[in-house]
């Protein structure tokens, strides 16, 4: 009831074949025609087709064809199971004959791969109805339940624009020859489908779908994404390193990502502008679990989760940095090493990312899962609770969040809320969560922040998050490390205040030997350095002095700031600066000016800066004094003149 003729020459050593029959097979179709019969010893590679010829019953509704089984990884299902696909086959009468291709040759041929050996299910069934698409690229075949025709062509568009928007970002499929691509569609599966790799190559890749689902394709968006997601993982396959029977039968330590991109992928194949996966909104725990490490716990589910990552590389690269890292991925780069080795290193590239996410700017994740998910918390209701040290065990470029509410009526607006880690190969994002529903990013930095005026956290009733990120990651990016996060409140430690003005005067320049030299014009002053000094009861006070050859500067400052350093309220600056008498370049310069209400407020470096320019900058100075003299003329201030150029910049750190 079967034969199969194998042609002299197609095995590179000699193998015994048998040819048994296996009732405890159970593919997904909806009538078989023929015993299930399992060919038994046939070696990984072999250089000829192999004609198979199989008995068949009759078949009232459909074309027999001969049906083969393969052992695949299941990405659906995270294991090794069994799929399908139909061979082009002939109907002779009794028999149906088919030629079961030989497997791709060439790099694979030398790896020691050929001399494995295999089993094969065949079996006959009847295909209901074929459609192939106009480009050649993908042939439909349908088994047990007939699919209207509309319904096949929209599927063949579907993929059709997939393997033109791929190409479109720079993928390459040229590691393929052989189309049309086998599209089987059948009544039993229970997702809408997936693409598998094929142990006989890159040319043999094939896709199983549910009737259920495609016969909704005029109707239901879901087919359409499902095709451009199941199609990436084709192209992705032409990026994978391994051996085919590899490629064919075993997970791999990047496959969270390729989960990750077609995800990603599904949104561009949908006229829904908003569209975000659902796998994506229920995995967003994955954002723990460390990039690389979490696919431990369940790598399909990680790589959903992580579709985030995959958004932000495309936001900020652009689509075809993804051609460009499985190109890296080929060549022997693991996944992590191919996206840093395209993009930024480590300690750049996450830290952006994990902050542009948790601020909302990634698929709308909104504080609300933020706020729900925290390691550890803690309430400070009087500064001799302090410090507090939260531990933790952290996976590679994992993250945790802490939570930290404010209720201490004696808070200061002086006092510092600092969280520090015992790791500086980290990253703290700190969070403010206030004011019925506000999320503000406050402050980032490497192993410590620090955030200003504890007395208006308290007073707004603000609760603090501080996300750490684990930076500490070498090697595979599978590791894990011990890391504590100390929160404490200290005074305030502002040492310097920078001060740079810059305006023009109007002024009068007279000799000192001829009372008719006389002029009047404008020019520029420039004033300010960087002042040493220190903040005490709100008004900071400091010095700053230099000396460079025969060149001196003297200056200091006086500021006095609102209670929360919102604004200055008044500030002086008193400067003497130049060469002296001796000197053929006589110059000296005596300035003071004084200025009111202005306006600042902190920075994400942890100072307060102040700042006003254009013509405006003149309302704020209440007093200005200015005088040059040199060897044969002074020079005095009568008005000051602003315009577009004209700035104001004071920071306080």
């Amino acid at each position: 009831d079967i034969l199969i003729s194998i042609p002299s020459g197609s095995f590179q050593s000699e193998h015994e074949i048998k040819i048994l029959r296996d009732e405890s097979i159970h593919p997904d179709f909806n009538q078989i025609y023929s015993p299930i019969y399992v060919i038994d010893g046939i070696p990984s590679a072999y250089f000829s087709p192999i004609e198979i010829n199989i008995k068949s019953s009759v078949i009232e509704n459909g074309e027999p064809v001969i049906a083969v089984g393969e052992e695949v990884f299941s990405r659906a299902q995270g294991n090794t199971t069994r799929a399908y696909y139909f061979l082009k086959s002939i109907d002779n009468g009794d028999y149906i004959t088919a030629d079961l291709p030989a497997t791709d040759d060439g790099f694979y041929k030398s790896s020691g791969i050929d001399e494995e050996e295999t089993n094969i299910p065949v079996m006959v069934a009847a295909r209901v109805a074929t459609y192939t698409t106009a480009q050649g690229h993908f042939q439909i075949d349908v088994e047990g339940s007939s699919i209207s025709i509309l319904a096949l062509e929209a599927l063949g568009s579907y993929l059709e624009e997939a393997y033109t928007y791929f190409q479109s970002i720079g993928f390459d499929y040229s590691a393929r020859d052989r189309w049309p691509m086998s599209v089987l569609v059948t009544p039993d599966q229970k997702n809408y489908g997936e693409y598998s790799n094929s142990r006989l190559g890159n040319n043999f890749g094939f896709m199983e779908l549910s009737t259920t689902d495609i016969q909704n394709a005029l109707t239901d968006a879901e087919v359409k994404r499902t095709a451009g997601h199941e199609f990436f993982h084709f192209v992705q396959s032409l990026y994978d390193p391994r051996n085919r029977i590899s490629k064919a039968v075993l997970s791999y330590d990047w496959y969270w990502f390729d989960e990750a991109s077609g995800t990603w992928a599904e949104e561009k194949f949908t006229e829904d502008s908003g569209y975000i996966s659902d796998n994506f909104k229920q995995n967003l725990s994955a954002q723990f679990n460390g990039i690389q490490k979490g696919e431990e716990i369940d790598d399909r589910k990680h790589g959903y989760g992580m579709t985030s990552f995959v958004k932000y590389l495309t936001t900020e690269f652009g689509n075809e940095i993804l051609a460009d890292i499985y190109e890296q991925v080929l060549n022997g780069k693991s996944i992590l090493n191919a996206v840093f080795n395209e993009t930024y290193t480590k300690n750049e590239l996450l830290p952006n990312f994990f902050t542009s996410l948790i601020r909302g700017e990634i698929y709308n994740v909104g504080q609300g899962f933020w706020r729900g998910n925290f390691s550890q918390d803690l309430t400070i209701t009087n500064e001799t609770e302090l410090p507090r040290v939260f531990q933790d065990n952290y996976p590679d470029f994992g993250l945790k969040n802490y939570k930290v509410s404010i209720s201490d009526p004696q808070a200061k607006e002086s006092d510092i809320l600092k969280a520090t880690t015992s790791n500086p190969n980290t990253y703290i994002i700190a969070m403010k969560s206030f004011g019925g529903g506000q999320w503000v990013n406050i402050t980032n930095d490497h192993g410590k922040v620090l955030i200003q005026n504890v007395k208006q956290l308290n007073d707004e009733r603000a609760v603090i998050y501080f996300f750490v990120l684990n930076l500490d990651a070498d090697g595979d990016y599978s590791g894990t490390d011990d890391i504590a996060m100390s929160v404490d409140i200290e005074g305030s430690q502002f040492s310097e205040c920078s001060v740079h003005i810059g305006f023009s005067i109007y002024a009068e320049e007279k000799s000192k030997t001829d009372p008719n030299d006389v002029s009047q014009g404008y020019t520029t002053v420039l004033m300010g350095e960087e002042f040493a000094g220190s903040l005490s009861e709100n008004v900071f006070t400091g010095t700053s002095t230099y000396q460079d050859g025969d060149l001196s500067y003297t200056g200091t400052i006086s500021v006095n700031f609102s209670e929360d350093l919102s604004k200055i309220l008044a500030f002086t600056l008193t400067e003497s600066y130049g060469r002296p008498e001796s000197s053929p370049a006589y110059s000296w310069t005596e300035n003071s000016i004084h200025i009111r209400n202005l306006d600042g407020g902190p920075t994400l470096t942890q100072s307060y800066e102040y700042i006003v320019e254009g013509n405006s900058v003149c309302n704020y100075v209440e007093e200005f004094n200015w005088e040059r003299e040199t060897a044969t003329h002074i020079t005095t201030f009568l008005s000051l003149f602003c315009n577009e150029f004209s700035s104001i910049r004071i920071e306080l750190y």
